[in-house]
Order: C-alpha cells, then structure tokens, then sequence
C-alpha cells in the first residue's frame, strides 16, 4: 500500500488485538488487487436503546486508483454486534466483495451496456 493505513477509534479504547485484527484483514484485501493506494478504517461505539448496551460500527473507505470503495457494517439487531472482531470481520467481508467487483470493472470482465440510440419522435 502507498499511503500508511489510517485507524480512527471513536467511543472505543483502543486496542492492540483489534488493530492487529484490521491490519491483517487489510492484507487479506492487498491479495485481491496490489493497487490500493489508502486505506481508512474507523471503529465507532453505536448505543442501542432498547438494550442499553453497545454495538459497533466499522466504516472503510478503501481508495484505489480512479475510485474511492466504502463499506460500512451497522447492524444493532445483530446479536454478535456485541463483538469488535466479528464487527471488523463482516465490514471486511463488504469492503472485499466492493474491491472484486472493481477489479472485475478494471479487467473488462463485467460488460456494460451501451445506450440504445435515440430515435427522434415526431413533434420534435
């Protein structure tokens, strides 16, 4: 990767294990296309209300060249939401899926459709 990846933590201690966790998610993703240029990772504590208990919320914004990917993972009725990592794994889970429907754009592999030409009506 170009540029250092970028680890924000709002509401949440930071921590060593969960870091480690994204870092390894985000090499993972470097396997699936080696033109990642940046990468910014933000672990957000969410409040549910009707538990009073907190969930997390990942958001990643991958850039890659020409385009900049998010994935965000915010489910409060998640009943592992509970858990930073598996929060961190599904928000990857996204971002991966994001990045190969990308690299598939890159190659050529996804096909796009032409605009049918426009015919003129009369009365025009």
């Amino acid at each position: 990767m170009q540029i250092p990846i970028q680890i924000t933590y709002r509401g949440v201690a930071k921590s060593a294990a969960l870091e480690a966790a994204i870092q390894q998610e985000i090499a993972h993703l470097e396997q699936y296309s080696p033109r990642l240029t940046a990468c910014r990772v933000t672990v957000s504590a969410t409040q549910h209300h009707t538990a009073q208990r907190t969930g997390f919320s990942i958001h990643i914004a991958l850039a890659v060249p020409g385009e900049e990917l998010i994935a965000n993972h915010d489910t409060p009725d998640d009943p592992a939401h509970g858990d930073p990592f598996t929060a961190v794994k599904k928000a990857f889970r996204i971002c991966r899926r994001e990045l190969e429907d990308y690299v598939r754009r890159i190659r050529g592999d996804v096909k796009t459709h032409v605009a049918a030409p426009r015919v003129a009506t009369p009365g025009e």
